[in-house]
């Protein structure tokens, strides 16, 4: 049985926009705390917020890999710890999915590997800054890395050949 390849770009922008956001919507959100907590809680572009979001977005990105790993073959047999800073998108090569793939879900792998590794992020960030909404996040990625099986699992009905009466 052949095999059929999909390649999602998660572009970095897009996540560490979607991260910014929920931080700040969730602090403004928070009334039991000092306006140092919350400002604390935003994540921001300032050197030190940029580089820990990196860092996070990096490691859910691994994570993602490792919780997929059973669908992507890689040659790869070398790596590194240098922050993804200088790349526009990360790239998930899933290529061990069968020919009968359904395609259709693929923008729900998309859409499910982006939410995976934002939740992922701000779960970590979250531990560092507020730790009371840090388990939200992972399970919310939890329920995400189960909505990338679930498409991943999907597959075309097969249908009857056309047969030729000679």
């Amino acid at each position: 049985m052949g095999k059929k390849t999909v390649r999602l770009k998660l572009y970095l922008s897009e996540l560490i926009y979607n991260i910014e956001s929920v931080t700040h919507l969730t602090a403004d959100s928070k009334q039991d705390r000092t306006p140092e907590q919350l400002a604390t809680m935003k994540a921001g572009d300032d050197d030190i917020g940029r580089n820990a979001l990196l860092r996070y977005i990096g490691n859910a990105y691994a994570s993602l890999c490792i919780g997929l790993s059973e669908y992507i073959e890689e040659s790869r047999q070398s790596s590194d710890n240098i922050q993804q800073e200088d790349t526009e998108y990360l790239e998930l090569v899933i290529n061990r999915l069968p020919s009968n793939y359904n395609e259709a879900t693929t923008q729900g792998l998309a859409s499910a590997a982006h939410q995976y590794i934002v939740n992922t992020a701000l779960m970590e960030w979250f531990m560092v800054t507020s730790p009371s909404d840090a388990g939200d996040y992972a399970k919310l990625s939890e329920r995400n890395l189960v909505e990338l099986r679930t498409a991943i699992h999907k597959r075309v009905r097969p249908s009857r050949p056309e047969v030729n009466k000679s």
